[in-house]
């Protein structure tokens, strides 16, 4: 039986007629790891007016998902509305935060979250800051435009 499979779904799949097990997502929501502030720019180039993005050295809640040049994505916060004075607007390439998957978005027949890596939701608390910031990691959400 595949690890990734609860033992409560595989044995459903076995009793009950009609119960498909499905292997759960690579990353659970509510797991946290200590991490760093890898980029801090805008969401698109050289236009501060376009939001926020935050990119984390960490691949948490990605990390099966790879770039172009073949390595894992890293996890990301955008914020397209964020206030001047926002905790997102003040943090810097380098903060050590504590960075929280809170959301994974469930399949329907427009999301895949195995084939696609929108619509995960993060918490960062920046330990400089003493504050903390929040937001998905795409201005859409899995399966969105």
């Amino acid at each position: 039986m595949p690890k990734s499979i609860p033992m409560f779904v595989a044995v459903a799949a076995l009793i009950l007629p009609g119960v498909v097990a499905t292997p759960v997502p690579v990353a659970a929501a509510q797991q946290c790891v200590s991490t760093t502030i890898a980029q801090v720019t805008t969401y698109f180039a050289n236009d501060p007016s376009s939001g926020s993005v935050i990119v984390f050295n960490s691949s948490l809640g990605v990390s099966s998902f790879k770039g172009a040049n073949g390595k894992p994505i890293q996890a990301t916060i955008v914020d397209r509305y964020a206030s001047s004075g926002a905790v997102i607007k003040r943090a810097r390439a380098g903060d050590a935060v504590k960075l929280c998957l809170t959301r994974v978005p469930s399949g329907d027949k427009y999301c895949n979250p195995k084939t696609d890596s929108r619509g995960r939701a993060y918490s960062a608390y920046d330990n400089r800051l003493r504050a903390s910031f929040s937001g998905s990691n795409a201005d859409h959400d899995c399966g969105g435009a």
